[in-house]
């Protein structure tokens, strides 16, 4: 989820990112030369956070060694090149254990009804009543809320990708924190995960949209079209509802942000 309503906060704070087709990167024809001549950025992709509904559908439909496959040529497709540094979330650290049983207890309730569904259909083609397509629909539903990319699955992936040559990052806990602490001044971050902005060491951010297109997210622009120091926006990220805390109710992303500008231009408080 990452920080609720920052990125539609941004967009209606008058920021508008910049769409670009393609990530920067090192193709497969590139020769040594090319390789020592140009100065090429380390792409550092949050996998989970990226491709949540593609890992969804494929995880789902796929036996497990189809499925890392098809993640790697999904990746592949989107533009992201062998070259690029993936990352995968470990355990879910204690920060945000509410978070994470917040979410068990959804999954379990889908999984319920996703039983129940499946009940349902096997009465139903027993006694030889007519199955509706929304029945399906219904079942399919509850299956995709019911979704967890296990740590066994993950694992199994970045072995098989490991073994085709892949860079890969198993995070002790959480892959925004892995790549804040490795990111380097001119690096790019490729992630749907608002939490990116968090950290100060992340200066471009590449957020995938649909049709293999991205968003870029340059933070000094962002820090101009709002007014705000690094530090100020670490604030913003800090006190608005995220995966870490719940924030004071009724306290949204634009209150924080108003209280936060309206401290720094009064001078009662000084962020350098």
């Amino acid at each position: 989820m990452g920080i609720e309503g920052l990125w539609r906060f941004l967009r209606k704070n008058g920021h508008e990112a910049v769409i670009s087709p393609q990530i920067p990167g090192i193709s497969s024809s590139s020769t040594t030369a090319d390789l020592t001549s140009l100065p090429v950025p380390t792409i550092r992709v949050d996998v989970l956070a990226t491709f949540y509904s593609c890992i969804r559908r494929i995880y789902t439909t796929h036996p497990l060694h189809v499925a890392h496959e098809a993640l790697e040529q999904q990746i592949l497709t989107s533009g992201i090149a062998q070259n690029s540094v993936l990352y995968l979330d470990g355990p879910s650290p204690d920060e945000k254990r509410k978070t994470f049983e917040s979410r068990e207890q959804r999954r379990g309730h889908n999984l319920k009804r996703a039983q129940e569904s499946v009940a349902y259909l096997a009465e139903s083609v027993k006694e030889r009543r007519r199955v509706r397509k929304r029945q399906f629909v219904k079942l399919n539903k509850h299956i995709r809320a019911a979704f967890y990319w296990s740590l066994d699955s993950r694992k199994a992936f970045a072995q098989y990708m490991q073994s085709v040559g892949w860079s890969i990052v198993e995070c002790s806990s959480e892959a925004d924190i892995a790549i804040a602490h490795a990111c380097q001044p001119d690096d790019i971050v490729v992630s749907t995960d608002s939490d990116m902005l968090a950290y100060d060491t992340i200066r471009t951010i590449w957020r995938p949209i649909s049709r293999g297109k991205f968003l870029i997210y340059d933070l000094a622009s962002v820090l101009q079209c709002l007014g705000f120091s690094r530090v100020h926006l670490t604030a913003l990220c800090v006190v608005s509802k995220n995966d870490y805390n719940c924030n004071l109710a009724r306290m949204g992303v634009l209150t924080n942000y108003r209280i936060i500008k309206s401290l720094k231009e009064s001078g009662k408080v000084v962020i350098s």
